[in-house]
């Protein structure tokens, strides 16, 4: 196992005590929203708990992020078949629509708009999933969907 810096370390680290916990205790542990690369790193930590190629989706874990094609994603550790099974509804992900009250104000409002917005409500990235922007030609505005945890 190679990681780059100490921030990965700390992450790998987490996912792992996450999977010591769902085996221990036999239930459900959620992580935190991930990227691609964090995922690499908790499919890592799998991998180390578990041996190479004897973890499975579904019985040791699962992935979502709020809807399929989700780029950041929620790992739940399972802890192996232990008799219960985790459902998207299960995930404790929320997801909220975010308007302009005037369109003047929501022209052209981006994902980077949207993400500074919410960043400056002191939320932390970890805890943002997914925005999803879209125009609202109705209105000439833009709203956005966000994925929290």
């Amino acid at each position: 196992m190679f990681l780059k810096d100490k921030e990965e370390e700390v992450i790998y680290k987490h996912f792992k005590d996450l999977i010591q916990t769902a085996y221990q205790r036999m239930i459900p542990t959620y992580s935190h929203f991930a990227g691609s690369h964090e995922l690499s790193l908790g499919y890592m930590a799998l991998e180390e708990f578990y041996g190479k190629n004897q973890f499975y989706e579904g019985v040791h874990y699962q992935v979502f992020g709020g809807y399929p094609e989700a780029e950041r994603k929620i790992f739940c550790f399972m802890g192996g078949n232990q008799g219960f099974s985790v459902t998207e509804k299960d995930f404790p992900i929320r997801c909220v629509r975010i308007s302009p009250v005037n369109k003047k104000f929501g022209e052209d409002l981006n994902h980077r708009d949207y993400l500074g917005t919410v960043l400056g409500l002191g939320l932390i990235r970890n805890q943002i999933g997914d925005i999803l922007v879209e125009k609202n030609e109705e209105f000439h505005t833009s709203l956005a969907y966000i994925f929290f945890k």
